[in-house]
């Protein structure tokens, strides 16, 4: 069994996917969360304690960590980079109702429940997927990816690093999102998106 610490106080639900994992087969010992923002020092998350900042970690080295961090994926880049500087060990959390055997998943990921994942599926590390996604058999998501709940993404699609994908998208089958991109809710794509766009509910309009 891993002692875990949770990176970021502002996605409790992970907590929820940790104790479902334990529950279906007992993996790690969750000793709490590490945050930067002195508002939340030494307060609790759902029974766990807010051990400190992210620095607490180069005095104790001997645990894993998941950053949960997403709503900026320039902060989240950064602050990855910097774990890993100071000697972070990242593991990767996958609910027990994902399927991942035929897959290919890197450290620093999170899938939450019911994601379904066809073969050949890679998802890249520091990326996380929310609850009742489906995702196409060869499918890529590369580095540093936030898939937000109940996307689609279609056979031979691909994703790039630092790409923000809104809850209810699909991403029709080959078709490739340059990085940098952030795509709205509820959007459907069926052309490639360029690097560096928002996109909105319209099929692959973009604004720059």
């Amino acid at each position: 069994m891993e002692d875990l610490i949770i990176i970021g106080v502002g996605f409790p639900d992970i907590i929820q996917t940790i104790e479902d994992i334990n529950s279906d087969k007992r993996q790690f010992n969750l000793l709490g969360f590490l945050d930067d923002n002195k508002n939340f020092d030494k307060q609790s998350i759902l029974n766990y304690p807010v051990l400190g900042p992210l620095n607490w970690l180069k005095q104790n080295q001997n645990v894993k960590i998941i950053n949960t961090i997403s709503k900026d994926l320039q902060k989240r880049r950064v602050i990855n980079d910097h774990l890993r500087s100071i000697g972070g060990k990242f593991t990767k959390i996958i609910h027990p109702s994902v399927n991942i055997k035929y897959s290919k998943v890197e450290n620093n990921v999170l899938i939450s429940k019911f994601v379904y994942m066809e073969p050949r599926t890679v998802i890249k590390q520091d990326t996380m997927i929310l609850p009742l996604c489906s995702i196409g058999h060869d499918v890529i998501i590369e580095k540093n990816c936030f898939i937000a709940s109940g996307c689609h993404f279609g056979g031979f699609s691909n994703i790039k690093e630092n790409c923000l994908i809104g809850a209810g998208s699909s991403i029709h089958p080959k078709v490739t999102i340059e990085k940098n991109c952030k795509i709205g809710i509820n959007s459907s794509i069926f052309t490639n998106i360029q690097s560096d766009k928002i996109v909105l509910n319209k099929p692959s309009v973009s604004i720059n």
